[in-house]
């Protein structure tokens, strides 16, 4: 409720807008992003959970996910689905790398990626930091805010930490 989508949305169209090629991944499984931009998560044959799947026989790529929304933005739609993904990684070797791994072929096609991240500090959450570069949080002015950036933060330098990376 502290404009995380809605900031996800604007600055994709805006930067779409302004030439840009850009890809939104709506890594949040309640799929605000999707919807923002008209994409009906219940309607939806694949997924970014399809991208995510635990077997890598059945794992898709990501590019067979993207909606076009206009000649310079793509959606990486998300379902509910997504929800389950720390149970299906739970124990796994290098969970916390299955999104930059899995982005790796589309990288290039995109001068900025952003990702609309679930309201926690979880595995898929664990999974963005991994790919940032930068991180944007968006937040309301209150005491329990200001201590949820305190353990966002600390959960940014431990990424920096284990992965050797400035974000």
């Amino acid at each position: 409720g502290c404009g995380k989508t809605t900031t996800a949305i604007n600055l994709a169209a805006c930067l779409a807008e302004c030439g840009k090629s850009v890809l939104l991944i709506d890594l949040d499984p309640q799929a605000h992003s999707s919807l923002g931009f008209g994409i009906d998560p219940e309607t939806l044959q694949r997924s970014l959970s399809d991208v995510l799947n635990e077997d890598p026989e059945k794992a898709l790529k990501l590019e067979d996910v993207l909606v076009p929304i206009s000649p310079r933005l793509d959606v990486a739609p998300s379902q509910v689905l997504l929800s389950a993904f720390e149970q299906r990684w739970s124990g796994a070797e290098g969970r916390e790398g299955i999104l930059y791994r899995r982005m790796q072929s589309v990288v290039a096609f995109y001068d900025f990626i952003l990702i609309d991240c679930p309201p926690n500090i979880g595995l898929l959450t664990f999974n963005a930091f991994r790919v940032a570069e930068e991180v944007l949080i968006p937040m309301e002015p209150s005491f329990f805010s200001l201590h949820g950036l305190e353990k966002l933060i600390e959960t940014v330098s431990l990424v920096e930490e284990t992965f050797s990376k400035k974000i």
